[in-house]
């Protein structure tokens, strides 16, 4: 609810999300496709930009894929 509400927000319009899914190294870790679920990405404003990115602070495995992808998101007008 949250995260619905602070999307709404005029000065984040039109803002990309990157949501970095952390500790997906550890058993039981919510999946990318989980934590959309959840978080009801699917029935967001369909031109708002996101992205769910499984990754590992302890190991940096997926960090980089993340911030990849936001900063050519960016790039695009």
């Amino acid at each position: 609810m949250e995260l619905d509400y602070l999307l709404k927000e005029e000065r984040l319009s039109g803002a990309s999300l990157l949501i970095l899914a952390n500790k997906q190294d550890l058993k039981g870790a919510l999946t990318p496709d989980e934590i959309a679920k959840v978080l009801n990405l699917e029935n967001m404003d369909k031109t708002r930009h996101w992205k769910i990115v499984g990754c590992s602070a302890y190991t940096g495995e997926g960090l980089l894929e993340g911030f990849d992808w936001l900063v050519q998101d960016m790039m695009i007008p």
